[in-house]
C-alpha cells in the first residue's frame, strides 16, 4: 500500500504546484462581475419579454397570469442557468482540466494574448456574477439552505481569487484556487439541483 501511496504522491499535481500570479486581469475583477451581472440581467429581460414568449407561446403566457409568479421566475431562471452553465462548461472544460490534471500553469498560453489563468479568472467572475444575480432574482422564492449555499460559494470563490492580490503574503493562493476547482468539479459531477 505504501508503494501505491508514494506513486500517487509523486504524480499528484497538488504536491508539486507552485504559487504564481493568476492573471494580469485581477485588478478588473469588480468591473467584470458588474459587467456580467448587467449582461445576465439583459439576457433575463430578452428571455422574459420576447424569446420565451416566442418559443413557448401559450405555455409562457399562462405563466404570466396572476398566481404564477413563482413558476414564471423559476422557468426563466432555469433557462438563464442552463445558458450560462452551458457556456461556462463549453469554455471551461479545456483550461480547467489542463490546469487540474495536465501540465498547464496559469501562464500557459491558451490563445493569442490569453492564458489559462486569464480564462480561469474570467470563468470565476462569470460564475460569481451568475450566483449574485440568482440570489437577487429569486428573492422570496429561495429557501434558506439555497441562500446559505450561494453565500458560501460566493465567499469561497472570491476569497480564492482575492488571495492572488498579494501572492507573497498568501503563498498558498495557487493551492487554494486548485482545491476550489477540484471541489467545484466534484460538486458539478454530483449536482442534483432540487428546488422547492
Amino acid at each position: 500500500m505504501s508503494v501505491v501511496t508514494s506513486i500517487i504522491e509523486e504524480r499528484s499535481k497538488i504536491s508539486v504546484i507552485h504559487n504564481q500570479p493568476l492573471t494580469i486581469l485581477l485588478p478588473y475583477g469588480s468591473f467584470l462581475i458588474t459587467a456580467n451581472i448587467v449582461l445576465i440581467t439583459l439576457l433575463s429581460n430578452i428571455l422574459e419579454r420576447w424569446l420565451l414568449r416566442m418559443v413557448y407561446g401559450d405555455i409562457y403566457l399562462a405563466l404570466e397570469k396572476d398566481g404564477n409568479e413563482r413558476r414564471r421566475r423559476s422557468f426563466t431562471y432555469y433557462h438563464i442557468g442552463a445558458i450560462i452553465l452551458f457556456m461556462l462548461l463549453l469554455v471551461g472544460v479545456y483550461p480547467i482540466f489542463a490546469f487540474l490534471v495536465g501540465s498547464a500553469t496559469f501562464d500557459t498560453p491558451m490563445a493569442k494574448g490569453l492564458t489559462i489563468g486569464d480564462v480561469l479568472f474570467l470563468l470565476a467572475e462569470v460564475y460569481t456574477a451568475y450566483y449574485l444575480y440568482e440570489m437577487c432574482f429569486r428573492t422570496q422564492f429561495a429557501s434558506p439552505l439555497t441562500i446559505a449555499h450561494h453565500i458560501e460559494l460566493l465567499l469561497i470563490v472570491q476569497t480564492a481569487v482575492a488571495l492572488f492580490a498579494d501572492g507573497q503574503k498568501h503563498s498558498e493562493a495557487t493551492v487554494e484556487f486548485f482545491m476550489c476547482m477540484v471541489w467545484g468539479m466534484t460538486l458539478l459531477l454530483l449536482w442534483t439541483h432540487a428546488e422547492n
